[in-house]
């Protein structure tokens, strides 16, 4: 049993680690190249000379802020969870109780959460971006060059971020499994522990 809890000790604060990753992927995605790409919405160029241009990077910049703005949520709620199993003691508990198992259960289920629709957004957002016409967004870049705009750039095609996103996701469900592991191996050895009560009351009774 020593065993068990130092692992589950172990186990919590990792997933406490573990569910603020979402929550800062969530924050920093549109960091680097993707930052880029904010600088060419519709609202900065329709109007204007370059209007022509409009609608290059809608279908990502809504995707990649629907996902963000969700994903931000869900994460949270998946860290209050980790703060949840503490509050119930699930990392030092010798015996886990019915408030125990619930609480495991909504880490379970939020985390779940967190791993389909990262899945799923992160995929729609990828695929935005991967069907950006890129070579009238190369044309805008040399238009609003040659009309002296230094600051015009075609952001890279890098995937780093989303990348970086899966592996997040990853990470999350090895924890999850581990979770499921924990909780199993805590309930054979409660059902041992059990058993071996009842055979020592059995023997005083005879």
């Amino acid at each position: 049993m020593k065993s068990q809890m130092k692992f589950q000790k172990i186990l919590t604060l990792v997933t406490l680690i573990v569910s603020v990753l979402p929550i800062v992927f969530a924050l920093i995605f549109f960091t680097g190249n993707l930052s880029d790409m904010l600088n060419y919405q519709d609202s900065k160029l329709a109007g204007g000379r370059y209007a022509s241009y409009t609608g290059i990077v809608t279908g990502f910049i809504n995707a990649g802020q629907t996902f963000v703005g969700v994903f931000l949520v869900i994460g949270i709620v998946f860290l209050l969870s980790v703060v949840l199993n503490y509050l119930m003691a699930s990392n030092t508990r010798r015996k886990y109780y019915i408030t125990n198992y619930v609480a495991i259960g909504v880490l379970l289920a939020a985390g779940l959460v967190v791993v389909i629709y990262g899945i799923v957004g992160l995929s729609t957002t990828l695929a935005e971006f991967e069907g950006v016409d890129w070579e009238s967004f190369r044309e805008l870049i040399e238009a609003m060059q040659k009309r002296g705009d230094t600051t015009a750039k075609l952001p890279g095609e890098e995937v780093t971020m989303f990348i970086i996103g899966y592996a997040v996701l990853a990470i999350v469900i090895v924890d999850l499994a581990a979770w499921v592991l924990n909780l199993v191996w805590k309930v054979k050895l409660m059902q041992g522990e059990k058993a071996l009560l009842e055979q020592g009351v059995a023997k005083e009774v005879a």
